[in-house]
């Protein structure tokens, strides 16, 4: 009884790690990608869109701040 006693404590400890670090990674990649890869997508989108602005005016250099 003894040896099944300790093959369940060891089994209840061990089998919730391979399915917690996957869950762990995926939700760091998330949260990776919303804060630095989005944020530097806008950025550079948003320098386009202000060039696309200013070859729509023809050049003229009055969008900027």
């Amino acid at each position: 009884m003894l040896k099944a006693l300790r093959t369940r404590l060891i089994l209840s400890h061990v089998l919730p790690l391979p399915v917690m670090v996957p869950l762990m990674g995926l939700a760091l990649m998330y949260i990776l990608e919303r804060q630095v890869l989005l944020g530097s997508l806008s950025s550079g989108l948003q320098g386009q869109a202000l060039l696309a602005e200013i070859a729509a005016r023809g050049g003229k250099n009055t969008a900027l701040r």
